[in-house]
């Protein structure tokens, strides 16, 4: 995309447009998650495996109405059609206990779907209505990456409803977007985490609300719903993509089962890029400017409101529009609570740009972009357009 000559005699943005590539990128970070659409799909991380090979059903027991519903598309598998009912689910042949499972998800419009674990015997296609496993919703809005023994589990239990309250992040899922979720599963303590955020902190299942035996792992196709109940009736249609699994094996020591295995910052750091990359194009300003830390802002002479109007400015005008991200070479090395991201490389207009810069998980939890991913060439262009 050319850059708007008005605007460059208004001096609003006077630098060129390899300029401009450094300002979105070293400066302000511009949109970084944009690397995941560069990025080989369904070719798993060090130290896990992939679920889909990205071609076809290899390793997935498909019912007869699963292989209605379920066809293979640009390395993902989709279900866009009507169905009435819960039985065209599908689920892995191989049986796991405790895990981290990693998938890559998308919602076309209103949507509603799950994925299953521990139950649901291969053998045994899931009846209308009956829920014979635990499932991490997936839904555009409601209980999003929430398990479903808070709504469909034992009644007032209080183990239950008193991790509700204090383990629960309430989140929506944009439409439209791809979103990752990562779920760890060790004995009875489940994990979740949306978009690299944790969103459920380690429940723990009361006794015998969870099944301890391995089972495949399961996708689900919602049946047809209205949700504003005004006959508008969505076909739920779903999409999955990079289905990675890291097996943690069957132990029933307490001591292996009950303690999760610790997070690995560089895939923390990644899974960041693509949450800030989803908040971008959804036009969710609060959390994008959110994502710069008080170290960045200060080293920078800037502050929020001035970042913020940058990036409505930008995407007022689609001025980022045919920004690409090659992060083919991109390396993640992690320092402590630091990631150094390397080798990124940067093109618009047919000019690039490689750069590095680094992240920090801080006290609350989250992963920001911090000061020494700056340097002299961003420094001079955030000079430029303050003034």
């Amino acid at each position: 995309m050319k850059i708007d000559k008005t605007a460059r005699k208004m001096g609003m943005m006077a630098f060129p447009s390899l300029g401009f590539v450094a300002l979105a990128v070293a400066v302000l970070l511009a949109v970084p998650g944009l690397a995941a659409a560069q990025e080989q799909l369904n070719v798993p991380p060090e130290g896990f495996k992939s679920l889909f090979n990205g071609k076809d059903f290899t390793g997935w027991h498909m019912t007869k109405r699963a292989k209605e519903a379920w066809f293979v598309e640009d390395g993902a598998f989709r279900s866009l059609g009507y169905f009435d009912d819960f039985t065209a689910d599908f689920l892995t042949e191989e049986k796991f206990l405790n895990f981290v499972l990693m998938v890559d998800y998308r919602m076309l419009t209103k949507s509603d779907s799950g994925i299953w674990f521990r139950g649901w015997p291969s053998d045994m296609p899931r009846p209308d209505g009956v829920r014979t496993g635990e499932q991490v919703n997936l839904h555009y809005s409601w209980a999003v990456a929430q398990p479903m023994v808070f709504y469909f589990g034992p009644k007032n239990n209080k183990m239950i409803d008193d991790q509700r309250k204090t383990k629960v992040k309430e989140i929506q899922s944009e439409p439209g977007i791809w979103h990752s979720i990562k779920i760890t599963l060790v004995g009875r303590v489940l994990t979740v985490e949306h978009d690299g955020e944790v969103v459920l902190d380690a429940f723990e299942y009361p006794e015998g609300t969870l099944s301890m035996e391995p089972s495949g792992i399961g996708l689900q196709k919602h049946k047809n719903w209205d949700y504003n109940n005004d006959g508008n009736v969505s076909n739920c249609p779903i999409e999955f993509r990079n289905i990675f699994i890291k097996d943690l094996g069957s132990s029933d020591s307490p001591s292996e089962t009950t303690a999760l295995p610790p997070a690995d910052p560089a895939d923390e750091a990644k899974a960041a890029l693509k949450a800030y990359h989803a908040a971008l194009l959804a036009g969710d300003l609060e959390e994008v400017v959110d994502r710069f830390s008080e170290n960045f802002m200060n080293d920078m002479n800037v502050d929020r409101p001035l970042v913020r109007r940058f990036f409505e400015y930008q995407l007022g005008r689609d001025a980022l529009d045919g920004l690409e991200i090659n992060s083919e070479r991109c390396t993640f090395e992690a320092i402590g609570n630091l990631v150094i991201i390397s080798s990124v490389t940067y093109s618009l207009g047919g000019e690039s740009a490689r750069n590095s810069y680094m992240m920090k998980k801080e006290a609350d939890g989250k992963w920001r972009f911090t000061s020494e991913s700056t340097g002299a060439v961003g420094r001079y262009l955030t000079y430029q357009w303050r003034n």
